[in-house]
């Protein structure tokens, strides 16, 4: 369980549709005797005014010091790319959930759980809206047969509260392990069936990609960019013998749509650079897939966790049946699956009256698949 700490760094359990962790060394080959990551960080000391020597005051996207070694451009991130600004919530065509006929407990006494979500199920058949949690507690647990309490579906579909300390999400339900208090997204992305294979090995960060056939893709497609685990791959990382079990496996690299196609010269363009060396020993394959729900919104509201009330907090205990550890693994508060051009703003953690040290029971915010999401606290 987690004791206080601010929403945003409970956040940092990270799954962009990026499996492996980055680094700036893109030359490594095959027969390299030390992975590239340990040359990564040397001589990289800050400057005389304490910048990073990889971000000079002249600093540009796509700058590199002599050894070729370069920061990534996240300019590309946040809702919609940074370009526009976030909606504002309309006011004036909210659901509350305490009015008919949802009829919600803001009283944190009763389980306001299917209230809410019929509220939230309602703004979804409109094609959107807001749903408004007024100040008050409102106590949601997962119900029979689910592995969340509250879930959004569907696009343009905002919850709302009153603002942050002031409208409180509380999960009553002390076994959350493997669970979610709010759930966006419909599962992970879903391949069409169309798909084509990296034609050529690129090793710098790009939106260009060469590809073997461009047919049955189109400008606006979402795609998802997958690679095998090789044992090349893995050497490159050091990660040789901790990460063994999944050399031969296919993940997820990056998910990215397309602005551009030249069935001429075979290429895709996608809308933000690749962040990682791609190469043809690892079988990349960049798959069409349906569109994510988009312009969904979490707004002005706390959120907690009850404090499982059993012992056992220790490094293993997690695969213990029967102790805290067991029950609180990979509970989430908010998990966001397969989004994109969504936001998350003025929400925090708290510390429920009955809850002796934690705020949540494991994790804050995870992210899977997720796509220029922008996160204000």
């Amino acid at each position: 369980m987690r004791r206080k700490w601010p929403f945003l760094l409970l956040a940092f359990t990270l799954s962009v549709g990026l499996s492996v962790p980055g680094t700036q060394e893109v030359r490594a080959s095959e027969g390299d005797s030390r992975p590239s990551i340990d040359r990564v960080g040397k001589n990289l000391s800050l400057g005389s005014d304490g910048r990073s020597r990889l971000y000079p005051n002249n600093w540009y996207p796509g700058f590199k010091d002599e050894q070729g070694r370069f920061l990534h451009d996240f300019s590309y991130a946040g809702y919609r790319r940074g370009e526009t600004q976030l909606p504002k919530t309309a006011k004036n065509k909210r659901i509350d959930v305490t009015k008919s006929p949802y009829f919600a407990d803001s009283s944190g006494n009763r389980d306001a759980t299917q209230a809410i979500q019929k509220a939230i199920d309602a703004a979804a058949s409109l094609g959107g809206g807001v749903v408004y949690l007024p100040k008050g507690t409102y106590q949601v647990n997962p119900q029979d047969g689910k592995d969340y309490s509250l879930h959004i579906p569907a696009s343009r579909v905002v919850l709302k509260g009153d603002g942050m300390n002031k409208t409180h999400i509380y999960n009553a339900q002390q076994n959350m392990k493997n669970k979610d208090i709010i759930r966006i997204g419909n599962g992970d992305w879903k391949k069409t069936g169309i798909s084509t294979k990296l034609r050529k090995s690129v090793t710098d960060p790009t939106v260009l990609l060469p590809v073997e056939d461009t047919s049955g893709f189109a400008v606006n497609d979402y795609v998802v960019i997958s690679f095998e685990t090789t044992s090349g791959f893995l050497r490159e990382l050091g990660m040789q013998n901790k990460w063994s079990s999944r050399l031969g496996k296919v993940e997820p690299l990056f998910y990215r749509q397309i602005v551009g196609i030249d069935p001429e010269n075979q290429t895709i363009t996608l809308d933000i650079p690749t962040r990682y060396p791609m190469k043809l020993r690892d079988d990349i394959t960049i798959s069409q897939t349906a569109d994510p729900i988009v312009e969904v919104g979490l707004e002005d509201f706390s959120i907690a966790n009850i404090q499982n009330a059993k012992s056992g907090l220790g490094e293993d205990d997690f695969k213990v049946v029967g102790t805290a550890g067991y029950e609180a693994d990979n509970a989430k508060a908010v998990n966001v699956i397969a989004v994109a051009n969504s936001w998350i703003r003025n929400i925090n953690t708290y510390k429920p009256a009955g809850n002796a040290d934690y705020h949540l029971l494991s994790k804050g915010l995870f992210w899977i698949v997720r796509r220029t999401l922008l996160w204000i606290m």
